[in-house]
């Protein structure tokens, strides 16, 4: 199943470009306006987590201003909260403008108005749009700005001068989203659009000036160079491997994280013999007094550059019972989400949250999840060094028919054992209520298949990791649950479990 969205203006692009209509190969389900009493009661919640006092005439301006955009609201909000406002009042409801793009125009204008450096940011701000979801590596967006500001202004400075001497990038910084990847975001498409060159604002022609002079092919050409001096003045200096996986990342879905290997590997400095610095001069004998020797230090080679590793990939199908299900209601879905032990277990691993870089919380926020019927699936959100997707199906549904026969098998034998004297009869009760809690109690069993994609060495980690969190063999050790798996995969459930171990 493939979800995605798409504006309803993009449909007709997309028809031409594929030579067919979107709607023979989607359903096509239209989201749409949000009405003014769900506006007001997202502005209302932002406002209250924020601690902002909102006025009702302020509040209706606002939610009418936004034109049944969401996003307007979530901008309003955060721009009071930057400004260190804590009211929303007539006077700032007035003052913002009507309009998305318009208002980040003018937030645009509000922040870099007449800067020195603000063809500089915006450059950058420009070069955003054209990364995948318009986010960008905390280094490599630092990069862009030097490059960016020696293409226009034609400075040979250090970075350093050019990046703590600018209070307008740091200013700007403030309304970007920041991702747990060490990247900066756009905080919303709209923004896009403006720096496009789509707004009618005040800052509009200074963007379509940059938008004729910096093409998309120059735009890509500022951002190899960025990238090149990103890896040579910081990821090459970095000992934090998240950050450098993020880093290479991020540029091979632009497809350049080879150039800047192959331009690492070319830059990379010999090291310079040490015979030569060892020459020493030979001592005269007509010394009477010996003087200490000179102690020639033997230079150290170079430290070799942290290059990313090729290590072996592999893919492992893995297996296990559950019988603990959860249901849990994140915010981001109107549907619940059903999580197994061994989901609980894998959100819970160090593996996942070191290399998937978000936390439990986050992560079921993240995460997608589909139901069909009684069988679900859940993809996890981890990109880069893992691929994790479990789909969990019935394996034993208790059914009425199973358990009346164990209640009656159960209670026939506890009239046998009224032959014993006195504790045939203890027999007797104990089998009896025995009988009666199988009877009343139902208990599901799940078939839960894990597939995981990945480096040997991570996959091995995480699986060992998940199959000590569970704290038990992952096929329950019962016949009737063994029977079942055997029937349901036509594999011996032992030598399902070695598989757990054998990676």
């Amino acid at each position: 199943m493939i979800i995605a969205t798409a504006r309803i203006e993009e449909l007709d692009w997309l028809a031409k470009k594929i030579g067919e209509d979107p709607k023979k190969y989607f359903v096509i389900v239209e989201i749409t306006e949000m009405g003014d009493e769900y506006l007001m009661m997202i502005l209302e919640r932002y406002a209250r987590r924020e601690g902002i006092e909102i006025d009702p005439q302020a509040a209706r301006i606002v939610v009418t201003k936004a034109r049944r955009l969401p996003v307007y609201i979530w901008q309003v909000i955060r721009d009071l909260t930057i400004a260190r406002k804590f009211k929303l009042d007539v006077d700032f409801a007035n003052r913002i403008p009507e309009g998305m793009l318009e208002y980040v125009d003018r937030i645009l204008w509000n922040v870099l108005g007449d800067k020195e450096d603000r063809k500089e940011v915006l450059l950058t701000l420009m070069i955003m749009t054209i990364m995948p979801e318009y986010e960008m590596h905390q280094d490599l967006f630092n990069a862009v700005f030097v490059e960016a500001t020696r293409e226009i202004k034609g400075t040979e400075a250090p970075s350093k001068v050019i990046l703590l001497s600018s209070d307008t990038l740091d200013h700007i910084c403030r309304y970007l989203t920041r991702t747990p990847r060490y990247s900066f975001r756009l905080p919303h498409d709209s923004w896009a659009d403006v720096l496009k060159g789509k707004s009618q604002g005040l800052l509009s022609k200074e963007i379509s000036s940059l938008v004729f002079v910096f093409p998309t092919d120059e735009q890509l050409r500022i951002l190899r160079r960025a990238a090149k001096r990103a890896y040579d003045e910081a990821i090459s200096k970095s000992k934090d491997p998240a950050r450098i996986r993020e880093f290479f990342r991020q540029l091979n879905l632009l497809g350049i994280g080879k150039e800047v290997i192959t331009e690492a590997e070319i830059k990379k400095p010999i090291a310079p013999k040490v015979e030569a610095k060892m020459k020493v001069k030979p001592p005269t004998p007509t010394i009477v007094e010996q003087k200490p020797r000179p102690v020639v230090k033997e230079e150290k080679p170079p430290k070799e550059e942290i290059m990313p590793e090729v290590r072996e990939k592999v893919r492992v199908k893995l297996y296990a019972t559950v019988k603990k299900v959860r249901t849990h209601r994140p915010a981001a879905y109107m549907t619940p989400v059903r999580l197994t032990e061994i989901s609980d277990a894998i959100l819970r691993s160090n593996v996942f949250r070191s290399i998937c870089g978000m936390s439990k919380m986050e992560a079921l926020r993240r995460i997608m999840y589909r139901r069909i019927g009684r069988v679900w699936t859940i993809k996890y959100p981890c990109w880069g060094e893992l691929s994790i997707m479990e789909t969990v199906q019935p394996l034993i549904s208790g059914l009425p028919s199973e358990r009346i026969r164990d209640f009656v098998i159960l209670l026939l034998i506890g009239f046998f054992m009224l032959i014993i004297p006195i504790i045939g009869i203890i027999l007797f009760f104990i089998l009896f209520f025995v009988a009666l809690s199988q009877l009343f109690a139902s208990e599901n069993v799940y078939l839960s298949e894990i597939s995981v994609e990945g480096d040997r060495d991570l996959v091995r980690s995480l699986v060992r990791e998940v199959r000590i969190k569970i704290g038990r063999s992952p096929i329950h050790p019962a016949p009737k649950i063994f029977n079942a798996v055997r029937r349901r995969l036509g594999i011996n459930p032992h030598a399902i479990e070695k598989q757990w171990y054998a990676i």
